[in-house]
């Protein structure tokens, strides 16, 4: 398999190869990548099973792209979107769950704590759903004048 084009895109990194074959991973997933600049991003190699960028000592293979299964947190985390750069989830995680920040990123984010990948409960799903309605309503409420 030989790389033909490699893009990014608001959410994803993509890739087409010699073939036709187009793949994509969500970039939520690749914090490096996600917050590089256009030329960080545009400074990899290629060799003949991935995709290296030395400078942020990142690698992605050819067959990940093709394979991906999204984990429950990583879906989340997409459907979250910009919503953890823009709004202080600091509050989020005291005010709704009475926890830490660094508790709700571990959960987002399925960082391995105690030696297996930090998740949200069921019940922790809806309040965590109950806390963005809650936060929706506030933010529609307000009216500058």
């Amino acid at each position: 398999m030989k790389l033909q084009k490699l893009w990014f895109d608001d959410k994803y990194i993509c890739i087409e190869t010699d073939a036709g074959k187009t793949g994509k991973l969500p970039l939520n997933d690749f914090p490096k990548l996600r917050f590089a600049t256009k030329e960080q991003r545009e400074a990899y190699e290629l060799s003949p099973f991935g995709i290296h960028w030395l400078q942020l000592d990142e690698d992605l293979s050819y067959e990940g792209f093709f394979d991906y299964v999204p984990s429950p947190q990583s879906e989340i985390r997409n459907k979250l979107g910009e919503l953890p750069d823009i709004c202080n989830m600091g509050y989020i995680a005291q005010r709704y769950f009475g926890k830490t920040r660094q508790w709700l990123y571990q959960r987002l984010n399925g960082n391995i704590v105690n030696g297996k990948p930090a998740q949200f409960t069921k019940e922790e799903i809806k309040i965590l759903n109950e806390a963005l309605q809650d936060i929706s309503k506030k933010i529609n409420a307000i009216s500058i004048s």
